[in-house]
């Protein structure tokens, strides 16, 4: 997940985001017990853009509270 925060922190990523008007962002992990995300989040200025980086950063993977991320339940 450090490298999705990296990416969106780059202002080579940043600047066409915030000239185009800006973007809506969500993620989602599936896994065979649990599935974690977030709802839309609209990144359209550093501000925004470096948040979201940082809840990426952050975020606790289902595979961290003892779940398969495997989503065909075969191992």
């Amino acid at each position: 997940m450090d490298g999705y925060g990296s990416a969106f922190r780059n202002a080579a990523n940043q600047n066409p985001i915030i000239n185009g008007g800006g973007i809506a962002v969500g993620y989602v992990f599936f896994s065979s017990t649990v599935s974690a995300g977030n709802n839309w989040t609209l990144l359209s200025d550093v501000a925004s853009i470096n948040a979201f980086a940082l809840t990426l950063e952050t975020v606790a993977r289902p595979n961290s509270l003892g779940a398969q991320t495997d989503v065909s339940g075969d191992g």
